[in-house]
């Protein structure tokens, strides 16, 4: 099995644990944000010569998976259960914000999750159904049962804790 090296010549991360993260990261940048960034796309640069309507929304999506990607690897360094948590938690969080953004036109931010902490729990019955069940289960259910399946090494930090470092 193929092996990324680290600066500590006894201590070694499977590739297939670097490839779930990549696979991870760029489901979230490109299957659950496509629809927001090309629309916006769209809007932002309709009329823009050559190449560059296609600019904003691959830096965008760079951006997203380069984040994501940030994260899941710090969380990697804590273990298996913290970082299969926070990927489980980036799935389902981003697969209703992406339903929400795709179906309602709307960008999430501090006001809308201010709303929806503060709303009325009749007023939020009529935007949970059926089809926001099915996008989650979808789109961030099995996603993260994909993720929590899939074998990782131990983290960085317990390793070095156990003096496997």
């Amino acid at each position: 099995m193929p092996y990324f090296r680290f600066a500590s010549a006894t201590m070694s991360v499977p590739a297939h644990s670097v490839k779930t993260l990549l696979v991870a990261s760029t489901w979230i940048a490109v299957v659950l944000n496509i629809p927001t960034t090309w629309d916006r796309a769209e809007t932002l640069w309709r009329g823009a010569p050559g190449v560059l309507p296609l600019m904003g929304p691959l830096c965008e999506m760079a951006m997203i998976f380069g984040v994501t990607l940030a994260f899941l690897t710090l969380a990697q360094m804590f273990g298996r259960i913290p970082l299969r948590a926070i990927a489980s938690s980036f799935f389902i969080i981003s697969a209703i914000c992406a339903y929400y953004m795709t179906r309602f036109k709307v960008i999430i931010g501090y006001g809308v999750m201010n709303a929806v902490i503060t709303t009325d729990h009749d007023m939020s019955r009529e935007v949970v159904g059926l089809w926001t069940l099915l996008w989650l289960v979808l789109l961030g259910l099995l996603p993260a049962i994909w993720f929590w399946r899939r074998a990782s090494s131990a983290g960085i930090l317990s390793c070095w804790r156990s003096g496997r470092w």
